[in-house]
C-alpha cells in the first residue's frame, strides 16, 4: 500500500479495519487536495480559481436515511420519536460491507479536532473517497499543529465514501444511501450521498466531555444550534453552470 504525508504510523488505516487499500493521503494540504480533485475530475475550477464540485442528487442532508445504533445507552437517551434505529448486528453488517468495499481504493484521510474547547473537542480521523471531501472537512474542522499529528490517535471515526451503495433489506435501512452512528464505537458510515455536510454534523454530534460517552448525545442539540452557522460562509446561494455546488474552497 501506498501511504503518503504525515500521520501516526502506529496507528493506521489498519486499526479501524481498512485493509488491501491502494494507497492513503495522509493529511494533505488544499494544494495538493486541488490537484488530486481536478485529476480525477471531481470538481472543475470556477472563473475566479475556486474548486466546484456538483452533489448530484443531494444538495443538502437525508434525514430520513440516518440511523443511530439502538443499545443500553442510546435506548433511554435517545428521541426515538424524531430518530430511526438500526440494531448492532445492522451496523457491524454495513460496518464489514464498508470495509469491503474500499478494498483496492485509494482514501484521502484527515486527522482533525471536532470542536474549538480543548475539554469538549474529539479527536476526529475522516476516511473519504473524494479529494474535495477532504477538502471540506479539513476546511470545517480545526487542524491540529503538524507536531500533533505523529502521535494522533483518533476518537471518533468517519469513514465516508459516496460510490458505496446500501442493502436496506441487509443493513435495515431505508435506501441505498446511510448514514449510521454507533455512539458506543465512535464510528460513523456515510454512502450513497455526495454531499459532505453530513460529515461536519457527525463530528459536532459526538463532540462531548471527554470520558462521557452517555452524555456524547447531548450534543445533538449543540450541533443543531451551530450548524447553519457553520455551513453559511461555505454557499453564496447563486446556481452555476455545473450544478449547484457544495461549496467554494479559495486557495
Amino acid at each position: 500500500m501506498q501511504e503518503t504525508g504525515v500521520h501516526n504510523g502506529a496507528f493506521g488505516a489498519d486499526k479501524f479495519g481498512l485493509r488491501k487499500l491502494k494507497g492513503v493521503n495522509w493529511n494533505l494540504g488544499a494544494p495538493q487536495l486541488y490537484q488530486h480533485s481536478l485529476a480525477a475530475g471531481e470538481a472543475v475550477l470556477s472563473a475566479d480559481g475556486a474548486l466546484c464540485a456538483d452533489t448530484g442528487v443531494f444538495t443538502g442532508r437525508s434525514p430520513k436515511d440516518k440511523f443511530t445504533v439502538r443499545d443500553a445507552t442510546t435506548d433511554k437517551k435517545m428521541w426515538w420519536a424524531g430518530n430511526q434505529s438500526i440494531t448492532a448486528e445492522q451496523f457491524e453488517t454495513l460496518y464489514q460491507d464498508f470495509l469491503g468495499h474500499a478494498e483496492g481504493k485509494s482514501l484521502f484521510a484527515q486527522d482533525l479536532y471536532g470542536g474549538a474547547d480543548p475539554s469538549f473537542r474529539i479527536k476526529t480521523r475522516v476516511f473519504t473517497e473524494l479529494a474535495w471531501h477532504s477538502l471540506f472537512i479539513r476546511t470545517l474542522l480545526i487542524r491540529p499543529g503538524a507536531s500533533e499529528l505523529a502521535a494522533f490517535v483518533p476518537e471518533l471515526t468517519i469513514i465516508d465514501m459516496p460510490s458505496f451503495r446500501a442493502d436496506p433489506k441487509r443493513h435495515g435501512c431505508k435506501s441505498e444511501n446511510v448514514v449510521a452512528i454507533d455512539f458506543a464505537r465512535k464510528i460513523v458510515l456515510i454512502g450513497g450521498s455526495y454531499y459532505a455536510g453530513e460529515m461536519v454534523h457527525d463530528a459536532e454530534l459526538l463532540s462531548a466531555r471527554k470520558g462521557r460517552d452517555a452524555d456524547a448525545l447531548l450534543g445533538q442539540c449543540r450541533a443543531r444550534r451551530r450548524q447553519r452557522d457553520l455551513l453559511r460562509p461555505l454557499w453564496n446561494g447563486k446556481d452555476h453552470a455545473f450544478g449547484r455546488p457544495e461549496a467554494h474552497f479559495d486557495r
